[in-house]
């Protein structure tokens, strides 16, 4: 307004007279208010401040509207308090964590009649893994903004993903009479190495976009090799892209705003596609490109080196199974065959207890590392004689991290100071 500008050049010249009297390296400053018609107050702040410009001793003169820079603060405070509670909250996924294993197992009864395991277990079974990945992309977007992404790379069996992906789809394909097909150009990819759960998250964002697009026709997903890298893609027949809408595409909040988009997409947010983007570059590639032609469809692609440099790494049930192996033939002799969970999550505790009781070792269970603490050494009282003499009565430890009074990182540091648990094994502790 005409006023602020007259109060801010009248301050000015008040600041320059008192600056020339000032000492070298003194800041002076003044703060004030001015109100324009119809809006609330704002405050500015000048300050002076002597410098060397061309040569000759001048003074600068700094204004800032300190009310919207106090609300920019605030603002990002707020944004960054929520980054940090979503990248470090596995909460989100815990009741997943409970509830995926539980349906599988159901699944995998033979006395399970198979209608109710096609008709209501299956597409429950499905429906919590898309959530499970829904939940991820939430997660990783506040842990890509940190650059804070953690990879796990390792062998797995593509193939095997890619028809697993298929059936988390089954329904909405069956809903919408849409075909899929799998074309792998004939390639052998039992031992694909990849962030496996990172690169599924990724087709299925893509697989997702497609579906909610595509009205009539086709879905493909296609796999290609060409000098080392491998390329993967997701064909649809759907609506395609208008060209004044490709630019909006892998950017943050990037929602297509044409009626006929939002028509086929009313809950989208937009940022399923610019994680994915993000995630494939921590995976080494170039980012996700495409070809599109409105009314005709879209191919969204990506190319993997196959020379990844990171170590190979297994999920939780493969080391623990590879853990419980080297067990078996070290404690072949051994009466105490016990395993101790630490978890203070019952369901984590019921999830975990159900997988090592297949592999006949006994359960014991404590809340936190204290509890843990207390069942170790009640087990040396309680069992003190045993053929095998590296036997500690407690055989393994899984422990979860984030766990009340005493936390996952001080329970193993004092069980490896103490004398009496110097042959304990203790694995890698995993958080679920």
């Amino acid at each position: 307004s005409k006023l602020s500008k007259s109060q801010i050049r009248n301050y000015i010249l008040d600041l320059s007279k008192r600056k020339r009297n000032a000492k070298k390296d003194e800041v002076l400053k003044i703060n004030f208010e001015v109100k324009s018609l119809g809006q609330d107050s704002t405050e500015i702040e000048i300050k002076a401040k002597r410098i060397n410009f061309l040569l000759k001793e001048s003074i600068v003169f700094i204004v800032s509207y300190v009310t919207k820079l106090r609300e920019v603060i605030r603002l990002r405070e707020l944004d960054e308090y929520k980054d940090r509670r979503l990248a470090s909250s596995h909460e989100l996924r815990t009741p997943l964590n409970y509830i995926i294993p539980m349906i599988k197992e159901a699944l995998e009864q033979p006395e399970q009649p198979q209608t109710i395991s096609d008709n209501l277990l299956r597409p429950v079974y499905y429906s919590a893994n898309l959530l499970n990945h829904l939940v991820n992309d939430i997660i990783d977007y506040s842990r890509i903004k940190k650059l804070k992404l953690q990879l796990n790379i390792s062998q797995f069996d593509l193939n095997k993903c890619l028809r697993e992906i298929e059936q988390l789809f089954s329904l909405q394909l069956e809903k919408k009479l849409l075909r899929f097909s799998i074309d792998d150009s004939g390639l052998d990819l039992s031992r694909f190495k990849c962030d496996q759960q990172r690169l599924i998250q990724v087709l299925i964002n893509l697989i997702s976009n497609a579906i909610k697009f595509t009205q009539q026709g086709e879905i493909k997903i296609i796999v290609t090799y060409d000098e080392g890298f491998y390329r993967l893609g997701v064909k649809d027949t759907g609506i395609g892209i208008k060209e004044g809408d490709k630019q909006k595409l892998f950017k943050e909040f990037g929602v297509l705003n044409d009626e006929e988009y939002r028509s086929m997409n009313n809950h989208g947010i937009g940022l399923g596609l610019m994680i994915s983007n993000d995630i494939v570059r921590c995976l080494g590639s170039c980012g996700i490109s495409f070809e599109s032609e409105y009314s005709k469809g879209s191919y969204f692609y990506f190319d993997l080196p196959t020379n990844l440099d990171q170590p190979d790494s297994n999920d939780l049930k493969q080391t623990l199974a590879t853990d419980i192996l080297k067990l078996n033939k070290r404690y072949k002799h051994c009466l105490c065959r016990r395993i101790l969970i630490v978890d203070d999550n019952d369901y984590n505790l019921m999830v975990l207890g159900r997988m090592v009781k297949k592999r006949n070792y006994d359960i014991i269970e404590a809340y936190d590392g204290e509890d843990a603490l207390n069942k170790l050494l009640s087990c040396l009282d309680q069992y003190p004689q045993c053929q095998e003499d590296a036997c500690r009565r407690v055989n393994l430890i899984l422990s979860d991290l984030n766990m009340p009074r005493r936390d996952g990182f001080d329970l193993i540091q004092d069980v490896r100071g103490s004398v009496s648990y110097t042959h304990l094994t203790l694995p890698t502790i995993y958080s679920v």
